[in-house]
């Protein structure tokens, strides 16, 4: 099937920072790499990839308006009706914070696909530009790598999101390429750690 039609809807929609068309985009690219090393359905897999976030900004529950509008989408380009229900089922599953995992592979490999976006550089590129739209301080001014015991707040401190949900990523990840991706990541996003204790200390 030619994704471009429906890549053509979903970059009028997406504009959500850290969430925008160039995060569909990279999840789209590697829900297809991931999938050619699996005997999935291609066809479902990269229409939820670039359907997934369709319902940001929507100001109600993201992944249950993405399985709404991805359904009026699809219909409306004429994707085939009997894969339709296994695209939406994916959707509505992706998110981290439910914690539930799909029973398709389709589903795992989405989620597989968003995560890995949520690592490495990229993924520290959309943690702070998130944060700072959503008025978050980079990280907490007397213990910036939770060093001491206090409460994360991910959703004050940018750099606690890291301790709250990213280093947690990689333990939820469901394919064997997907986690030989997230090595490398989460080894650039210690490092970075690593620099940025260095220049925060430096300068105390």
């Amino acid at each position: 099937m030619d994704f471009e039609k429906l890549k053509e809807e979903v970059a009028k929609k997406m504009n959500a920072p850290g969430h925008d068309f160039l995060h569909v985009v990279r999840v789209y690219n590697l829900a297809k790499k991931i999938g050619r090393n699996e005997n999935c359905d291609m066809d479902i897999l990269l229409a939820a990839s670039l359907l997934h976030d369709i319902g940001r900004g929507e100001g109600v529950e993201h992944s249950k308006k993405s399985v709404e509008i991805a359904g009026e989408i699809l219909r409306k380009i004429d994707f085939p009706e009997e894969k339709i229900r296994d695209v939406l089922y994916a959707i509505s599953l992706h998110r981290y914070r439910d914690g539930i995992t799909p029973h398709t592979l389709e589903g795992k490999i989405l989620q597989d696909a968003d995560r890995l976006d949520a690592i490495g550089a990229i993924g520290i590129i959309r943690c702070f530009t998130y944060g700072g739209a959503h008025g978050r301080m980079d990280y907490h001014p007397e213990d910036p790598f939770f060093e001491t015991p206090r409460r994360l707040e991910g959703d004050r401190y940018s750099l606690d999101h890291f301790y709250d949900k990213l280093f947690k990523l990689k333990n939820t990840l469901h394919t064997e390429m997907a986690r030989k991706i997230a090595e490398g990541r989460y080894e650039f996003m210690r490092e970075f750690l690593r620099r940025l204790k260095d220049e925060i200390d430096s300068q105390s």
